[in-house]
Formats: C-alpha cells, structure tokens, sequence
C-alpha cells in the first residue's frame, strides 16, 4: 500500500503540473492537440485509478 500511495502522490502531481503549460487566454494545455499529450494524459488517468484502486483495496 505504501508503495500505491507514493505512485497516486506522484501521478497527481504529474497530472496537476501539465507538460508545455496552458494558454493564458483560455486556460486549455498548449498541446492538447498533440498525439503525445493524449497518450501521457491517459496514462496518467490510468495509474492513478490502478493507484488509487489498489489503496482503497488494501
């Protein structure tokens, strides 16, 4: 559980930091539009739900 813990503590941070930053007049990430960010974006989700998951299991 510790170790599930320190991964959603990680992901959560990766998740709330976003790559490339936001645009300052709409506020929506710079490459929203990019392949890459699409793949780190739902590879985030998925290890903080597996993360979080696994917490609230054990």
């Amino acid at each position: 559980m510790l170790i599930a813990t320190v991964i959603a503590t990680g992901v959560f941070a990766a998740a709330t930091s976003l790559p490339g930053g936001t645009n300052d007049d709409t506020g929506k990430p710079n490459y929203l539009k990019k392949t890459p960010f699409s793949v780190f974006a739902i590879s985030d989700a998925f290890a903080f739900i597996s993360s979080s998951t696994a917490i609230l299991i054990f």
